[in-house]
């Protein structure tokens, strides 16, 4: 079976590549010595990664940003030394 190059974590967008030893890493890792953070195909998919395209990286590149997006949002102080949070959808609504 053909490995995809891409494989991406379904929680918060993250890309991790396939190298040339068939285990992945994520991108920032890439042209780094990643020996302690390279993950084989079956354990990502088993904690819900999913494959990827190299024409649908710019898609994952903007679901990744509003990811982030949110995070900060939910992070936002609440003036008392606690964070506001709030659901996607709340976020989404004032976007």
């Amino acid at each position: 079976m053909e490995l995809p190059k891409y494989l991406i974590r379904s929680t918060d967008y993250a890309i991790f590549v396939k190298t040339d030893e068939d285990c992945y890493i994520h991108e920032d890792n890439v042209g780094k010595d990643y020996l302690f953070n390279c993950f084989s195909y079956k354990d990502l998919i088993n904690v819900n990664f999913f494959p990827c395209e190299e024409k649908e990286l710019p898609e994952i590149i903007e679901k990744q940003k509003l990811y982030s997006e949110y995070q900060n949002w939910i992070n936002r102080s609440d003036g008392h030394g606690g964070c506001k949070g709030g659901t996607f959808e709340e976020f989404l609504k004032i976007k």
